[in-house]
């Protein structure tokens, strides 16, 4: 639907804005469809009816929102509108789980990584946060844009564009790439502190080194035990960032 798409991802920034907990998204969710079925429900009884049935608790990924608002489009226009509520909620709780998996398990501890990076190794501090919300929210923006055409064109088949061979690669490669920023910054801040603490010699040198060791080993029992890894990679970002701020102060 020609202009409605644009609309759609102009609301899903703001589908969160009244979230509460007996029914979460539900409020932000149907403004977001409105456009849409304004465009398709010409009767105003009609239409305040199907807008009153979108007022069910639901909760997805605010990325791929637009994706879910157009395929539950297509299904209000189609024979299956009495099933939409049903329909709407898997359609809802599979894509959240996709999302989950893609921006909040994969692109935010990859930017993250790279910002905390670039702000240990730069000297503009400018650089860091730029490359981090860069690395983020392009792919957030780009999926939320075309999310609602092709939510509309696939309708409840829209879930199996997540099944394809090249989006499972393209995660896989994610989360080889946040281990090794994570190895790789490790190293940075290892040769950072050997540089301000002038641990030249090799006592100083070796205890650094051990500690790298014991902090590796801590993070790969607790991944093992299918432990979160944002929840290993944020602490230990923030204890690389202050460590490194005490060293720049007190040497």
């Amino acid at each position: 639907m020609k202009g409605v798409g644009l609309r759609v991802f102009l609301r899903s920034f703001v589908i969160e804005i009244m979230w509460n907990y007996p029914r979460m998204q539900n409020i932000g969710f149907t403004f977001c469809l409105l456009p849409a079925l304004d465009r398709l429900i010409s009767d105003d009884v009609t239409r305040k009816e199907v807008t009153k049935r979108q007022l069910e608790s639901g909760n997805t990924n605010p990325a791929l929102a637009p994706m879910c608002i157009g395929a539950v489009a297509r299904v209000e226009e189609g024979e299956l509108s009495e099933k939409t509520p049903l329909i709407k909620k898997r359609l809802m709780s599979t894509l959240a789980a996709q999302g989950d998996r893609m921006f909040w398990g994969v692109l935010r501890p990859v930017s993250s990584l790279l910002g905390v990076s670039i702000a240990m190794t730069s000297f503009s501090y400018f650089w860091a946060p730029l490359v981090a919300l860069l690395i983020y929210n392009v792919p957030n923006l780009v999926i939320r844009y075309m999310g609602f055409n092709a939510g509309w064109n696939d309708g409840v088949h829209v879930v199996r564009r997540f099944k394809s061979p090249w989006v499972e690669d393209s995660i896989a490669f994610l989360r080889w790439l946040v281990f090794l920023c994570s190895g790789s910054l490790t190293a940075v801040a290892l040769i950072l502190a050997e540089e301000h603490a002038k641990a030249n010699d090799v006592e100083n040198f070796v205890g650094l080194g051990l500690f790298v060791l014991v902090v590796f080993s801590i993070c790969f029992l607790i991944l093992k035990k299918s432990f979160s890894q944002t929840r290993v990679i944020y602490p230990l970002l923030i204890i690389m960032l202050v460590g490194f701020s005490l060293l720049q102060r007190w040497t």
